[in-house]
């Protein structure tokens, strides 16, 4: 992952870049499989000659692992925008959902670790 910080603009950029030749990526609906549009957040998607097949004399593994078209799901959050661009979000397990609101571990270390707070912090997932 590329971090860039421009100096006196205050920006942060959390990237990956743009897809490498030969892949194919799309960020998809992490229930459906469809492809969400440009900007919005989904799980970070891939196909190409270079991904597996599947697993090993596993079928079930090997169906929850792909979406139809042979897309591999990596289990990673991301965004991608008009252009292209790769912007990695989240591990899609570590995501907490409260009463349908979507809450990132790192959104709330990011809160916790606010000028006004504590310096030291890390959020933890405990069940269901």
């Amino acid at each position: 992952m590329t971090s860039i910080a421009f100096a006196g603009l205050g920006v942060l950029l959390k990237g990956v870049g743009p897809v490498i030749p030969g892949v194919e990526l799309r960020i998809a609906d992490p229930v459906s499989g469809e492809p969400v549009r440009p900007g919005e957040d989904g799980e970070i998607c891939v196909r190409g000659p270079q991904v597996m097949r599947g697993y090993w004399n596993a079928p079930e593994e090997t169906a929850q692992a792909f979406f139809p078209g042979h897309w591999l799901r990596t289990g990673d959050l991301g965004r991608m925008d008009s252009r292209g661009w790769v912007e990695f979000v989240e591990r899609r397990k570590d995501v907490i959902v409260v009463s349908g609101f979507k809450a990132y571990p790192s959104e709330i270390e990011q809160v916790a670790l606010a000028p006004h707070t504590r310096n030291n912090v890390a959020t933890l997932v405990l069940g269901q």
